[in-house]
């Protein structure tokens, strides 16, 4: 139960006076009853007011005296809850127990009850519900079983609960270690209240509040403390840090808030000996500023704002069976602003409240996990949103939502996605106020401003004007250069507006910002004007000294400025001063010698790499012989060198390179002939004579000799020992004077070849490994008389060249080269050559193969013969032509796969 916090419900509460002139005016002008407004002169400011509905009574019952409760708190402790009935005095009470183990009634004797009443719905585990009832009388219902006790307090009483087996713990929260000595501060802190004493009284106090509205500082006359600053961080409560300071005239405390919201509401107060600061902060929104504590202020862009949760109590309640809330952001368009959530399933909400900056929603029947039990301080965008947060309350998620100022919304619901959209987006303005004046200095810590009023700085026109209502610069993301990169400025932001000021005042702030001691020269003189507006400290800290020719030195927590030629020359003697040191200390350092043996390079190699590395009084020389180098040198220079040579020194991987050459071949050839004739005769011998006696007889046919064709295209074929098919046909007179022979032809082949080698060849890595293979083609060379016989290559060459990587890998710097015969003869009877290479570089892990292919042949011919003219005959033309078709493909795929060999496997190889 660490950390709960609640205020159920706060209502204003009216005056005694009040009431009592709304029955006079009620009695003028009306019979019956009528109601009473809920202000009234003199009524306690409390958190969350709501007018109150009184009906008018007696005048006699008005000026009883009774004790009015009209605050009721809970707060957790670590092992108990804390119920506070808060009123204007002393409450009597009496404690009893109904016949329900789960119930306790408080009867607050004398006491009457203003903006209270009813039942109030708690469900944190512990307790149920509170129930007010006439007479002062509470009804408090347990969630589980639990001891209880009654502690009178000085405005009322408190009923604390006790979980059985838990054991209730004490306040205060925090308490700082007391200091030892006269006028050392002890602090102590509790969840609604700070006191400071200072061991000796202040002669006077005044405090104001910073326009941040986290920081309260308060001046003390005439009191002092021992031992300079004090400064104390808590890790819980609503103070997170204090900071004092002794002055001239006394002390000043800087006392910081965890959230704008603890100072929201407090009074201060001097007692003996200090100071006392009382809190009265609403407990539900100190929640939500605890979350917001530990968010980042600075928005990265308008996108869905997404923060790291901030860990909150678990309830005890069981969660089974309820919605889950998994998405929770924020994000804008142009006109409106949206708090977006999602649940695992469709779930019911009630919005709470909706009045002036604040809207407080239910999703009911829902359950928060602890990523998204956080806060989102949306201040920074334009728009109305200032912080969302949202925590698991009972069995429902309460989201909180706290505006900049008043703005219409709605709610959007789809499925189970619902938004919270208010009027006023990324194009809305935002709307900073800024206070007339001339001179003005803002200091901000850890994106909150701060103003000292302590800090104010002479000027040519009088004393700078600290405007304590400035200005809140928004922090951004980090001091950005101007082309985007990421400077090294680290420091709190500030923002300065100075005309001629002394540069030395200036100076002084910025070191009070920084927290650090500041030494000046005499050399640091004069005024400056400046604009400075939200830039860390030690940014404009270096703009100010560049502009004065100036520079720093920092020793530890003290910064020396002087003139940048002095520390330039300060730092030029030291640097001085250390080199001869050096030199001194080597020069009195005797030498010594070491000979390092080299095994996988030449010793002459590694000697110029080596001298590199010697200082002025070291050698070195090498023995080619034994491939050794004999240094001489520093003890330290003579490590540089074993740790140099071993580096050096180491064997050259060696590469295995394994080929695999693939040569696909095919082909296809296609003939069609035909040879036709015929023969014709007119003679005595067959009796069809001319009767003439010249010509006595006649004989006409294709060709002389035995095969008579007139078209004579024939293909290889049809004849013996040929390939291919044949078609004859002969036909004739049976006297044998008329005679017709025909002869067609047709061939088809086709092949396919596949030549395959796989050779192996191993290298050094850096080095050229050849692979060929081919062939040699004898001719004969005239010259003159003589007859020489020459031959020609050739070649499928190919270079491999591999270069080992540090991760294992495999450059590989190819080239490849085909020869093939041409058919082109130079007149010298040399036969030509066709030759195709490729040059190529490709990355392969070790044993991975490479792939190279493309070196294809690709050819086709198609050749026609026949008789002219007759051969274009449509249809007939093919009695006097042949045809033949031939299409060959050559593919050449070479398959490169190296391997790194290692020394044990190359003994092998």
């Amino acid at each position: 139960m660490t950390g709960r916090q609640w205020e159920k419900s706060l209502v204003a509460r009216a005056g005694s006076v009040g009431l009592l002139c709304g029955w006079l005016a009620l009695s003028v002008f009306a019979n019956g009853c009528a109601t009473a407004g809920a202000s009234g002169a003199g009524s306690t400011s409390v958190k969350a007011s709501a007018p109150a509905v009184i009906a008018a009574a007696p005048p006699a019952e008005l000026l009883q005296k009774k004790t009015v409760v009209s605050r009721m708190e809970l707060i957790g402790e670590e092992n108990s809850v804390r119920v506070r009935f808060g009123g204007d005095g002393a409450v009597d009470y009496s404690l009893s127990r109904t016949g329900s183990p789960d119930e306790i009634v408080l009867d607050l004797k004398g006491a009457r009850f203003e903006g209270l009443s009813g039942v109030n719905e708690i469900d944190d585990g512990v307790i149920r519900s509170v129930t007010f009832g006439e007479e002062g009388k509470v009804s408090v219902k347990l969630a589980a079983a639990s001891d209880y006790s009654v502690q009178k307090t000085e405005n009322g009483v408190d009923l604390v609960i006790v979980p059985r087996g838990e054991k209730a713990t004490e306040k205060p929260l925090a308490k700082a270690p007391a200091v030892e000595g006269k006028d050392k501060p002890v602090l102590e802190i509790s969840t609604n209240s700070f006191v400071c004493n200072l061991g000796s009284d202040a002669r006077g106090i005044s405090s104001f509040l910073l326009s941040d509205g986290m920081r309260l500082v308060i001046d003390l006359e005439g009191v002092a403390l021992g031992g300079g600053e004090v400064v104390r961080e808590y890790e819980e409560g609503p103070i997170a840090r204090v900071v004092m300071r002794s002055g001239e005239s006394g002390v000043r405390a800087v006392v910081e808030a965890r959230s704008r919201i603890v100072f929201s509401d407090y009074k201060i107060s001097q007692v003996p000996c200090g100071f006392a600061i009382k809190l009265d902060h609403s407990e539900e929104t100190a929640s939500i500023s605890v979350a917001a504590a530990q968010v980042s202020e600075t928005p990265a862009s308008a996108a869905p704002a997404k923060t790291p949760a901030a860990p909150a109590a678990k309830p005890a309640e069981n969660m089974s069976g309820l919605a889950e809330v998994v998405d929770f952001g924020f994000h804008q368009d142009a006109q409106r602003s949206y708090v977006d959530l999602s649940t695992s399933k469709p779930v019911a909400h009630e919005v709470r409240e909706a009045t002036g900056t604040r809207v407080v929603m239910d999703l009911l029947r829902t359950s928060l996990t602890s990523k998204f039990q956080r806060a989102l301080d949306t201040s920074a965008f334009n728009g109305p949103v200032k912080i969302i947060a949202a925590y698991q309350r009972g069995a429902d998620t309460r989201v909180i939502v706290d505006l900049k100022n008043a703005a219409p919304f709605n709610v959007e619901k789809k499925d189970s996605a619902l938004s919270i959209a208010f009027e006023g987006g990324s194009s809305q303005p935002e709307a900073v106020a800024e206070t007339p004046g001339t001179e003005r200095i803002i200091l901000e810590r850890n994106g909150e401003t701060a103003v000292p009023a302590d800090m104010a700085a002479p000027t040519q026109s009088g004393t700078v004007m600290v405007d304590p209502k400035g200005p809140v610069v928004r922090p951004v993301s980090g001091p950005v250069g101007p082309n985007g990169q990421k400077k090294g400025y680290t420091g709190s932001r500030i923002s300065m507006d100075f005309v001629d000021a002394d540069i030395r005042n200036v100076l002084r702030l910025i070191g009070e910002v920084a927290g650090i001691n500041m030494v000046t020269g005499s050399e640091v003189s004069g005024s400056i004007t400046i604009r400075l507006i939200d830039v860390p400290w030690d940014q404009a800290l270096d703009v100010i000294l560049k502009a004065k020719n100036l520079d720093k030195d920092l020793d530890g927590n003290i910064m020396r400025i002087v003139s940048a030629e002095k520390i330039a020359n300060e730092r030029n003697q030291q640097i001085l001063a250390i080199e001869a040191a050096k030199k001194l200390e080597k020069s009195s350092t005797p030498l010594a010698s070491e000979i390092f043996p080299v095994n996988y390079a030449l010793a002459k190699e590694v000697l110029d790499k080596l001298k590199t590395v010697l200082s002025d009084r070291g050698s070195a020389v090498v023995d080619e012989r034994t491939n050794t180098i004999l240094v001489r040198d520093l003890p330290e220079n003579i490590e540089i060198a074993r740790e140099l040579v071993a580096r050096l020194d180491t064997p050259t991987p060696q590469v295995l390179i394994e080929a695999r050459i693939v040569e696909v071949e095919s082909n296809y050839s296609e003939d069609l002939g035909i040879q036709w004739g015929g023969e014709y005769k007119a003679d005595a011998a067959h009796g069809n004579s001319t009767g003439f006696g010249f010509p006595n007889s006649i004989g006409v046919k294709g060709a002389t000799g035995a095969e008579n064709f007139i078209v004579n295209l024939p293909v290889g074929v049809g004849t013996a020992g040929s390939a291919g098919g044949a078609f004859a046909l002969s036909m004739g007179h049976i006297n044998d004077v008329l005679s017709l022979d025909l002869r067609i032809a047709a061939l088809e082949t086709s092949g396919k070849g596949r030549i395959v080698s796989s050779p192996r060849v191993t290298t050094l890595d850096n080095k050229v490994a050849e692979i060929s293979q081919g062939l040699s083609i004898p001719f004969n060379v005239v010259s003159g008389e003589e007859t020489s016989i020459k031959t020609m290559d050739y070649l499928l060459l190919l270079k491999v060249t591999p270069h080992v990587t540090s991760d294992a890998s495999i450059m590989l710097k190819m080239e490849i080269k085909k020869d093939d015969v041409s058919s082109i003869t130079a007149s010298d009877g040399t036969p030509g050559k066709q030759t195709r290479t490729a040059n190529t570089e490709v990355l392969v892990k070790d044993g991975e193969t490479a792939v190279i292919g493309g070196i294809i042949t690709d050819s086709t011919r198609e050749t026609v013969s026949g008789i002219p003219w007759f051969q274009k005959i449509p249809f007939v033309g093919w009695l006097f032509k042949s045809k033949q078709n031939k299409t060959s493909k050559t593919e050449l795929i070479i398959f490169i796969t190296p391997k790194i060999v290692q020394m044990e496997q190359a003994a092998s190889l």
